[in-house]
C-alpha cells in the first residue's frame, strides 16, 4: 500500500525555522539546503510503511499513536490517518517531548 503524505503549516514552519538556525548560526547556507532536501527525501519515505517507525513518546500523552521518523539531530512526528500519514511537527531530538500545542490539530 502507498500512503499519501501531508505535511501540517506547523511542520514546514518547523523545518524552515531549521533550516535558517543552519544557515545564519553555522554559516552553512549549502549545508542548510542539503539538511532541506534530506528531510523531504526522509519525508517521502514515508510513503512506503510508515508503521515501521516507532511510536514516539508524545503518543502517550496524546492517546495517538504518534510515530517518529528519525533524520539526522532531529525527530519528524507523525500519525497515520487511514491511507494518509499526516506529518505534525519536526523536532530537535535533544528536546524534550512536544506538547500538545506543539503537535498542532493536523491542520494543513
Amino acid at each position: 500500500m502507498t500512503y499519501r503524505v501531508r505535511t501540517t503549516r506547523r511542520s514546514e514552519a518547523d523545518a524552515e525555522r531549521v533550516y535558517w538556525w543552519i544557515a545564519k548560526h553555522e554559516k552553512q547556507p549549502l549545508e542548510a539546503l542539503r539538511w532541506l532536501d534530506g528531510l523531504q527525501g526522509a519525508i517521502d519515505t514515508l510513503r512506503e510503511h510508515p508503521l515501521r517507525c516507532p511510536l514516539a513518546p508524545e503518543g502517550v500523552f496524546f492517546g495517538l499513536e504518534v510515530r517518529q521518523r528519525l533524520f539526522h539531530r532531529h525527530r519528524v512526528l507523525f500519525i497515520v490517518e487511514g491511507d494518509e500519514v499526516v506529518v505534525l511537527h519536526v523536532r530537535h531530538g535533544s528536546r524534550l517531548p512536544a506538547k500538545e500545542e506543539e503537535l498542532g490539530s493536523g491542520e494543513t
